[in-house]
């Protein structure tokens, strides 16, 4: 749903519903920015800053390919 969609039903409604939407907006998006800021001080635990890290792709991993067609191929052969 779009706020286009909404704000008419918003502006329907009366001065103490329109608070408490207000109110359970702050709440929604105060939780939304504790959780984004523990994952963020997570993940800062986990790194350090200026360290290099390799991080593995299976671009050239040959011998793996090569594992899974004949495990690929055995399953084929008892399936």
């Amino acid at each position: 749903m779009t706020l286009t969609e909404v704000l008419p039903n918003l502006k329907q409604l009366s001065r103490t519903e329109k608070l408490r939407v207000v109110h359970i907006l702050i709440d929604e998006i105060a939780a939304e920015e504790t959780t984004a800021a523990a994952e963020e001080t997570e993940l800062n635990n986990l790194l350090e800053s200026g360290r290099t890290y390799e991080i593995w792709s299976p671009y050239d991993s040959f011998d793996a390919a090569a594992k899974l067609n004949q495990l690929l191929e055995e399953h084929k052969a008892n399936g």
